[in-house]
């Protein structure tokens, strides 16, 4: 009924503590697949032993357009519901109730002039804790434009108009690759439209203002934002948020986002570790209160 994608590259020592989270936390996502990268033998190892470790895991290989390659897993993927989350990110709360989610989208909520409206997006990553964003300019938090709830139903969620609030904070983003639900027909018709994309802005001839898309799932992030006024306005996710990312390092050099300023770990040393057989214990995690869903975590305190 659910299908997670993860996007994955060069950390299988950080990708085995996000399918260990999602396995123990998100245990509804009974269809998972692992769309990775790697940028030398040495990181290829790591994913081999962990196709070894999670044999319930599909692996796929990025191969040429990644806007095609989840496309396809989108289209083969067979479960009503999809979602996307990255290899840095971790379930650290625990949400069990598909049943409430499925209600979510089916449920029609009362809206203007007496009609209904279904949601957009289930999240993951927002809750009533989630009160503070990222500020790149001061490499810090400040807070977050909050929505005014609407009625918390009966289906164990929190629902808000993504309209109402200014568009870029966390309540103001309906299309992440962060732990967002869609309907995969939604989402589904928007790697459809970006698949023709991307393949036109790589042909031969195409003016420089129109070069090739970057293949990084931040790329996929920022050109899925073409589609955000074909959604409906009304969000939900759980009453505390499930994922928070912990950026302590980066694997691409599209977009700097903020990493490592808490706790700095490279992805070689961490492969090197993960090759010599340590893993990361979530139940040695300490995450606090999460108020922001980007938010360093010590993953070294729980390597054992």
């Amino acid at each position: 009924m659910f299908t997670l994608t993860v996007f994955s590259k060069d950390r299988a020592l950080q990708l085995d503590l996000t399918l260990n989270s999602v396995k123990e936390n998100l245990p509804f996502f009974d269809n998972i697949v692992v769309l990775y990268n790697i940028s030398s033998p040495l990181f290829h190892k790591g994913y081999e032993i962990l196709m070894k470790q999670h044999p319930d895991v599909k692996f796929i290989r990025q191969k040429g357009s990644i806007f095609r390659n989840v496309s396809s897993i989108i289209d083969d993927c067979g479960t009503e519901y999809f979602c996307m989350c990255t290899d840095d990110m971790i379930a650290y709360t625990s949400y069990r109730s598909s049943v409430n989610i499925h209600k979510a989208f089916q449920t029609p909520l009362p809206h203007e002039a007496g009609h209904t409206i279904n949601i957009a997006v289930f999240s993951l990553r927002n809750g009533r804790n989630i009160t503070k964003r990222n500020s790149a300019a001061v490499r810090s938090t400040m807070p977050d434009h909050m929505p005014l709830f609407l009625s918390d139903g009966d289906t164990d969620c929190i629902y808000w108009s993504w309209t109402s609030i200014p568009y870029g904070g966390y309540w103001g983003y309906p299309l992440s690759t962060d732990g967002h639900i869609y309907k995969t027909k939604t989402i589904g018709n928007v790697f459809e439209e970006l698949v023709v994309l991307d393949k036109y802005y790589s042909m031969k001839g195409i003016p420089r203002a129109k070069s090739a898309w970057p293949q990084t799932p931040n790329v996929i992030e920022s050109k899925m934002q073409r589609s955000i006024y074909d959604l409906e306005t009304v969000c939900a996710c759980p009453p505390r948020s499930c994922f928070v990312n912990s950026p302590n390092n980066r694997v691409q050099d599209v977009a700097t986002n903020s990493h490592g300023d808490r706790y700095s770990y490279s992805q070689q040393d961490l492969n090197d570790k993960f090759l010599d057989g340590a893993r990361i214990d979530l139940s040695k995690l300490h995450f606090g209160f999460i108020e922001c869903p980007h938010t360093e975590i010590d993953i070294l305190e729980g390597l054992v």
